[in-house]
């Protein structure tokens, strides 16, 4: 999502704001890399509140406000599919649904049960007022009445989509007749976009010119260009796809309303038939996704889809989204076939688009505009726990790097091919995202696995508690709760992280509320480096929260773990989620980029 330096005249008032902390006085413009959250909804604040963007269904603005507390930062849209209104506004008109000829609702094919709104500018009028008309409104007032920074939307269909994608039988002047044969397919997608530009023009104006509109149309169809802020690109890990998309979409954020707000959600997407994948393991996928979202200028979300869950369910956190390297120095350079990197003030990222594996060093660096070295590795927590002395990030200077390509079976069991990427600072530092574990898969962090249950502890419902560490009910992939208990004495839950780096970590634990009275004198036994130390924790009270249980060293592998034990506990014992922070050679902290950068000693082109 770079600027041309042909259009740095134009830019240079914008890209005066661009360098200070906010955007148009109120956007902030968060330093590099920029990572998203795309999740419909679930988890608690303090998860959201790691994020610079959050694109949620959540539109409350007492949560958004709780998540603000924590990171004043973030951006917050909340999202609805545009094609779906009825979804979101009650008591919704059947005059407002998309009809066919026989005046029955017209299906969405890949949702049952679910239909497509009137978006056109033919709608039928309830009230004195169109669909179209009525929606802006609502959505406009949606985001006041949050709190929010704009609004999303996750789907969106114009004339690309429709173009390729045309329902067999549509209604639009609802005089029973099949429009496509009455007046052509031409016609039909004529009077759809012109209704979805009344509704963004409309929700423009009623929003005005500081707040953000993103639009996911599904695929590179682009709605309301001049309108909205940006679009959503999802998954987008094909290394075929490079030349057209770094053409593509560098002109769609020169033509969108500035500033542009792009998001990039990506995952391997596995789909072979009875594989089952640990992609919140697949490091090397996320850094080439991610650098691909940094050399474009853009928001980056990795979703998580083992098992196949639904999308949006929950997504993961890495060690590189701990790292900030400022802001460009420059646009997007080759350095090689199919190999591109990107200064930034603090660092670089180089990533491998040509289907081949590719070696890069320093010296290929150098010969390039704006080198700033020499540049480094950081010492990442994740990727040495996972590949040892094989690790990308393994905190040493940097000379060369081999970026490999490789393929993988995604949708429709189709072969794809991606490829490698990293991320260089330009001072030697280690960084260790916190390490979660949970009693599910869904609230824990890449690499580490849940929690192990033994004896009287077992997995709970979502619905039997409040207040307990969630990313997501988990019954909705694997009919597991979000939190264990165990009733009586014998039970043990044992968590494990697997440890990258040898440090000083300080654990903290989280329990939630049950129905009853739960136990007071429960023992966490903190197994590490120096031996073992137990605490007594008193779940009738600090629920919903983190609650340190002290600093203690822990060696790299997995040696040490957190023990939660039902014996001698005069209630039953909840087994929720422990945080392991990483407290030496970064801050420790839960949330990234909530400092505001220095004041701007210059102008650069770039984003």
């Amino acid at each position: 999502m770079q600027l041309l330096r042909s259009n740095k005249i134009m830019f240079t008032l914008f890209f005066l704001c661009l360098l200070s902390k906010s955007i148009l006085g109120q956007i902030t413009n968060h330093t590099f890399p920029r990572i998203a959250i795309w999740q419909w909804g679930g988890a608690v604040p303090d998860w959201y509140a790691k994020f610079d963007f959050a694109m949620t269904r959540i539109a409350d603005k007492s949560f958004v406000e709780e998540v603000r507390q924590k990171n004043s930062d973030i951006i917050w849209l909340p999202t609805q599919d545009f094609n779906t209104a009825y979804d979101f506004i009650p008591n919704f008109p059947d005059e407002w649904y998309l009809v066919d000829s026989k005046g029955s609702r017209v299906g969405i094919h890949y949702a049952p049960d679910a239909y497509y709104a009137d978006l056109s500018d033919l709608g039928v009028k309830v009230n004195g007022q169109r669909l179209i008309d009525f929606y802006s409104e609502y959505l406009a007032q949606l985001v006041s009445d949050a709190g929010a920074d704009g609004i999303a939307s996750d789907g969106l269909f114009y004339r690309g989509h429709l173009n390729y994608n045309m329902w067999g039988d549509v209604d639009l002047d609802r005089n029973g007749v099949n429009d496509l044969a009455e007046h052509g397919k031409s016609w039909v997608i004529d009077h759809w976009a012109q209704g979805v530009d009344i509704l963004l023009g409309n929700l423009r104006s009623l929003l005005g010119n500081n707040k953000i509109i993103m639009i996911n149309s599904g695929s590179s169809d682009t709605p309301g260009e001049k309108i909205v802020n940006g679009f959503v690109h999802e998954y987008g890990g094909n290394v075929d796809d490079w030349n057209w998309e770094r053409s593509y979409w560098t002109r769609k954020s020169n033509a969108v309303k500035q500033p542009p707000i792009f998001l990039q959600q990506s995952n391997p997407d596995t789909r072979a038939s009875g594989v089952v994948y640990p992609t919140k393991n697949d490091l090397r996928f996320m850094r080439f996704s991610l650098v691909k979202a940094m050399l474009l200028g853009r928001y980056y979300s990795f979703e998580h889809v083992d098992r196949k869950s639904p999308d949006h369910m929950w997504n993961n956190y890495f060690d590189e989204f701990d790292l900030d390297i400022g802001y460009p120095t420059g646009s997007m350079q080759e350095v090689n076939s199919g190999v591109w990197a990107r200064f930034f003030d603090g660092g670089a990222a180089i990533a491998n688009f040509s289907g081949s594996d590719k070696f890069v060093s320093d010296q290929d660096l150098r010969s390039l505009s704006g080198y700033n070295g020499p540049y480094h590795r950081f010492l990442g927590g994740q990727d040495m726990a996972l590949n040892g002395t094989n690790a990308m990030n393994n905190g040493q200077q940097f000379n060369s790097v081999n970026l490999s390509s490789y393929s993988y079976t995604g949708y429709n069991d189709a072969s794809y091919i991606t490829g490698d990427g990293v991320i260089l600072v330009k001072t030697l530092q280690t960084v260790v995202s916190n390490i979660i574990i949970d009693n599910v898969e869904s609230g824990t962090s890449p690499v580490s696995e849940p929690a192990r249950l033994i004896g009287s502890f077992t997995q709970a419902d979502c619905r039997a508690g409040a207040d307990y560490y969630k990313l997501r009910c988990d019954t909705y992939t694997s009919g597991a709760g979000s939190f264990a208990v165990a009733t009586d004495g014998g039970g043990e839950a044992i968590f494990t992280p697997i440890i990258g780096v040898t440090a000083k970590y300080e654990v903290y634990e989280w329990h939630g509320t049950m129905p009853g009275t739960q136990a007071s004198n429960v023992s966490y036994i903190i197994n590490h480096a120096g031996g073992s130390t137990t605490k007594t924790v008193n779940q009738q009270i600090n629920a919903g929260q983190w609650n340190s249980l002290g600093t203690y060293t822990f060696n790299k592998g997995t040696s040490g773990n957190v023990t939660i034990s039902s014996n001698g506990a005069d209630g039953p014992v909840m087994a929720d989620a422990i945080k392991f922070v990483f407290g030496e050679g970064n801050s420790g902290g839960d949330f990234t980029d909530t400092t505001p950068p220095a004041t701007p000693q210059n102008i650069r082109v770039g984003n």
